[in-house]
């Protein structure tokens, strides 16, 4: 069995919190940053090593006035932070296919793998279920995953091509009740990218289907496990029960419901001051309906209101969202965009509160693009419409985008995606922005190389070749993670791609397992990582030089530098073998990237942009007033 080491060294942790999205800009920081992608490996990792049980464990009391709740209940997929704190000092997770094994290992220093785990508790992965009001982590606490945390390690399960046989328990439970909505982000500079389209998106699913008014009365929403879904779908072909039941036998199962067990009537208060609050997303946003607000004249009463502190939660709840400064940045742009009105002082200061007192109501903008029908919004000018049959909106808006276009908006982007996995197919599109993101990693390696060719300073230069040696081993190793996760006979997803690319493909990625890379010391070294984009103005002072990253798979100008003179650190191999090697890698990858999107361009964007969804939100965008 052919053995892939992937090792990670993480060395301090940067604060990345921001004002807006559209106006970030990544400062110089020295030393390496853990980007949100890395952290969330990181802790994908982690719930996987620790390989947590449903066993009913008793947690141990982070407070000694606590203690007695310890002995009197028990809580599933609980473990403590000191054990967790003890094990990513060397975190390694193995995935093993019939004739490859890869691993992908983090070695964190124990006051660094503190930091990590206080944001993972700040951005809801993680709870204390004693003390559900508890919003710091400690180091003696015990913890328990979240729904979201849950989402998350679900989300990286599926991204490694992995099957629902090998899945964690946590993620085949009931905790597994939440569909995320995803932000992309820029890298490097680990920005949040969003779109006109992509608030829109985001504020149809935050108000769901129908107001989610909250009552202490109410019962319980239902959920059902997420992971269910991964049985095969033939709920579309014409057979009897009988006969389904006959020949698919336990494919055909329905999904379980479950009354959440992190449902409580009081922790479900909008005004409560749980650390977590949502244990499913499809329902929206809880509400408050026709409540009274008293002027020094009259009162006033509301048929349907929120607060900021709610769309806070919310959005930490259900969101990729990782702090409540994001939240904040979030709000600030909904109202910018005209989508919330502030109807109290403390909601009305020209910026978002997340405040218990801060109450908003849906703008006339923002009822537009919520799907509650006109009845309950009370209005008499948004009739409903069949858009399938808006033929002439189809037409129109169809010669104003292309599948380019469509792919840069980070709105339509997510839209196009939903709209894929309805059809099955959304690996062609994943499969294919990972390709672009190894274009442009490897378009920046050959931009460095000539930027190193140019310099005169030797000590710049000898820390821009050390940069080079980790860039170049960062390319290596993610082209042989996107091998194994999509092209690869053992590969769980079956790419549309042709014979003779197929068979290109495992010819040059079987020339590269025989060459000796694999055995350098350089690919073992603490150092690589696939995940991340070294960043060169964290480490040089280039005054004058630009490094520009150029379109995915343009093939790059020649460097002048000669590769042989840049020795790897090992003294095994020099850089010119790798990047012959990573030439020819990225030439193929092309040709699929290319075959990829004209797949996608003929079959699956004509029907998209015939869909509801596409429809929808071209008809938000050509009423708004």
């Amino acid at each position: 069995m052919l053995s892939i080491f992937f090792a990670f060294m993480v060395h301090s942790l940067q604060q990345t919190d921001f004002a807006t999205p559209n106006t970030m800009k990544p400062g110089l920081r020295r030393g390496h940053e853990i980007n949100e992608k890395s952290q969330m490996e990181i802790f994908s990792i982690l719930i996987l090593v620790l390989d947590l049980n449903d066993f009913l464990q008793k947690p141990r009391s982070f407070l000694h006035s606590l203690r007695q709740y310890s002995f009197t209940k028990q809580y599933p997929f609980c473990f403590e932070v000191r054990r967790a704190v003890k094990l990513m000092q060397l975190l390694q997770w193995t995935l093993e296919l019939n004739t490859v094994s890869s691993t992908i290992s983090y070695s964190v220093k124990p006051d660094l793998a503190f930091s990590l785990l206080k944001r993972y508790y700040a951005a809801h992965l993680l709870h204390c279920p004693i003390s559900r009001t508890e919003d710091a982590l400690s180091e003696s606490m015990t913890v328990q995953i979240t729904p979201k945390g849950t989402a998350t390690v679900y989300n990286f399960w599926k991204s490694m091509g992995l099957t629902r046989e090998k899945m964690p328990l946590v993620v085949k439970s009931s905790f597994n009740s939440i569909h995320m909505f995803s932000f992309d982000r820029s890298h490097p500079g680990n920005k949040l990218l969003y779109s006109e389209y992509l608030l829109y998106i985001l504020i149809t699913q935050m108000m769901g289907p129908t107001p989610n008014v909250w009552s202490s009365r109410q019962s319980p929403c239902m959920v059902k496990c997420i992971a269910d879904d991964e049985h095969v779908s033939i709920s579309s072909l014409s057979f009897s029960s009988e006969v389904m039941a006959h020949h698919f036998g336990d494919l055909v199962q329905p999904s379980r419901i479950f009354v959440s067990p992190f449902h409580h009537k009081y922790f479900t208060n909008p005004e409560s001051d749980a650390h977590i609050q949502y244990y499913e997303s499809e329902s929206g946003l809880r509400v408050f309906q026709n409540k009274v607000f008293k002027t020094e004249e009259r009162e006033v009463i509301i048929n349907f209101c929120f607060t900021g502190k709610a769309i806070s939660q919310w959005l930490l709840d259900c969101t990729v969202l990782s702090s409540r400064a994001e939240t904040l940045d979030i709000g600030n742009l909904l109202l910018k965009y005209g989508l919330l009105t502030p109807i109290t002082l403390a909601a009305s200061a020209g910026k978002f509160s997340a405040h218990k007192e801060a109450y908003y109501i849906l703008s006339p903008r923002g009822e537009r693009a919520c799907r509650w029908n006109s009845e309950i919004l009370g209005l008499e000018s948004l009739g409903s419409i069949d858009l399938r049959q808006d033929i002439q909106l189809y037409e129109e808006s169809s010669r104003k985008v292309n599948l380019k276009s469509v792919l840069l908006d980070p709105g339509m982007r997510y839209l196009f995606k939903q709209h894929m996995e309805k059809e099955r197919c959304s690996e062609n599109l994943i499969a294919y922005l990972n390709l672009a993101e190894f274009a442009k990693l490897k378009s920046q390696l050959s931009q460095l190389l000539k930027i190193h060719s140019g310099l005169l300073d030797e000590v710049k230069k000898g820390r821009l070749a050390s940069i080079i040696e980790n860039q170049a081993c960062i390319c290596y190793s993610l082209a042989f993670h996107l091998y194994l996760t999509y092209l690869s006979l053992e590969s769980m997803y079956d790419l549309n791609i042709g014979f003779g690319l197929r068979q290109e493909i495992i010819s040059v990625m079987e020339q590269a397992r025989e060459s000796d890379f694999l055995d350098s010391p350089l690919m073992s070294t603490p150092q690589v990582d696939y995940m991340k984009t070294p960043v060169c103005e964290t480490v040089l002072d280039f005054s004058e030089e630009i490094v520009p990253i150029k379109p995915a798979f343009e093939r790059p100008a020649s460097c002048t530098v000669e590769l042989p003179t840049l020795m790897l650190n090992s003294g095994k191999m020099l850089l010119a073998e790798i990047m012959s090697a990573l030439s020819r890698i990225y030439d193929v990858f092309g040709k699929i990237a290319s075959s990829i999107y004209r797949l996608m361009e003929v079959d699956s964007y004509p029907k998209f942009v015939k869909s509801e969804e596409y429809l929808y939100a071209v008809d938000i965008d050509t009423h708004r007033s």
